[in-house]
């Protein structure tokens, strides 16, 4: 179990900060978000889109959809559990308890985070493991500048979350499980069980960030912007490209106009004006003398 609490705290925050319609997002998916409000607080969720209408389709009963639907509550509480394990009186975290909501077909986990070293103390790894992957993290963390004539652009590159097989399979096996303990439940023939099983659709990943500054740029499958000014990007691959090692690094970038400059530039073209000007009234001039 410590194990599967490492690999999901295989986590990380961007400290910089549009818009695609949400429903071209694919629907089923295994989606972490994380969410950076103005006031330091950061949210983390975590939810699974459990493919009912499907798997009903498949010949999956209401009793067994219930019973399914039921398992994946109790995995995420088990997650939830683990997770109140890990707070101390250093840790400023809400931990809400799992959601299922019927009509999106979705269930879900969600915390929320004071500030920034509430959220890097809740997810730090084990001395051990911070060492053996100390030079990987401080090479992500380093921002790429890129000095052009009038712009200035500001580089981050993040490793894909999910970017590795057994992190990947730490999230998927738990629906997978699911599905299949209910299988097994309910259908004794192995024949039987077997196309059922065949039937499971391996979901996409999705990262999900979101950030309430809304200069940031990124190389997102999707972007969208909330009401309430939260910039998110989506970022997704196939389980098949996660295995291949297919993945593609997330990339944010910022733009900033250099300054300098842009007032060369300005004040050249006040001068530009003001010569045009005294030039005109000297050749205006010079003719009324004529």
């Amino acid at each position: 179990m410590k194990k599967f609490i490492c690999l999901i705290m295989i986590m990380f925050v961007f400290v910089f900060g549009g818009c695609s319609n949400l429903n071209t997002l694919p629907e089923n998916t295994i989606t972490m978000g994380i969410t950076v409000y103005e006031n330091g607080e950061i949210e983390w969720d975590l939810s699974y889109f459990l493919n009912t209408k499907k798997y009903k389709n498949d010949g999956l009963k209401g009793e067994e959809i219930l019973s399914y639907n039921a398992s994946m509550i109790s995995s995420l509480n088990a997650i939830k559990n683990n997770f109140e394990a890990q707070k101390t009186d250093e840790i400023e975290v809400e931990i809400f308890k799992v959601n299922y909501d019927k009509i999106q077909d979705i269930v879900s986990l969600k915390m929320c985070f004071k500030n920034s070293e509430s959220y890097s103390k809740f997810f730090s790894s084990n001395e051990e493991s911070e060492e053996e992957n100390k030079n990987e993290k401080d090479d992500e963390n380093k921002i790429i500048v890129d000095d052009g004539l009038f712009i200035r652009k500001e580089t981050q590159k993040q490793k894909y979350p999910f970017n590795d097989k057994t992190v990947a399979d730490s999230y998927l096996n738990i629906i997978k499980n699911c599905y299949y303990n209910c299988i097994e439940t309910y259908y004794q023939d192995v024949e039987t069980q077997d196309s059922l099983k065949s039937k499971f659709e391996n979901p996409k990943f999705v990262f999900r960030y979101g950030t309430y500054y809304n200069r940031l740029h990124s190389n997102a499958d999707f972007k969208f912007a909330s009401i309430d000014k939260i910039y998110y990007h989506y970022f997704i691959e196939e389980y098949e490209d996660i295995v291949d090692e297919k993945t593609s690094d997330i990339e944010y970038y910022v733009k900033r106009a250099k300054p300098a400059w842009w007032y060369i530039i300005a004040l050249g073209g006040v001068l530009v004006i003001t010569g045009s000007v005294y030039l005109g009234y000297f050749i205006i001039n010079r003719k009324k003398s004529k």
